[in-house]
């Protein structure tokens, strides 16, 4: 998880100072090893049994979520409903471009994706709003 994502992050900046900016003579990471368990993890799943264990909240739950920042007037609220309604990841969502041509668009590991509009965003109403 996350020690990996550090130690990456962690590697590639000293490689930069070594090289090709001469800040320091040689990479300190290179001596760092991680120790603990790994673990191997599917991400495709085979079956549907797999699905019933990732946590989700049912449309009630989202209902009620929704009362709430509305009564708090809470800003999370539109990036809420985009994420629901669209299945976007939070990440994804705040990743958002702002809306050209008719869509908003996010950028994802294996390129852009479009989310088609038929309203500017401003005037765009998501259900229960």
């Amino acid at each position: 998880g996350y020690m990996l994502l550090f130690s990456a992050v962690l590697q590639n900046s000293f490689r930069f100072a070594v090289f090709p900016k001469k800040l320091i003579t040689f990479n300190p990471m290179q001596y760092v090893k991680l120790r603990g368990r790994k673990q191997e993890t599917d991400i495709f799943l085979d079956s549907e049994e797999d699905t019933a264990s990732i946590p989700t909240i049912t449309h009630e739950q989202f209902q009620k979520l929704e009362e709430f920042l509305k009564a708090k007037d809470n800003p999370a609220l539109l990036p809420v409903q985009i994420a629901y309604y669209t299945g976007l990841r939070i990440g994804e969502v705040c990743g958002l471009s702002p809306p050209g041509n008719g869509a908003l668009r996010y950028r994802r590991w294996d390129g852009t994706f479009v989310l088609p509009l038929k309203l500017p965003l401003h005037l765009a109403v998501l259900p229960g709003v």
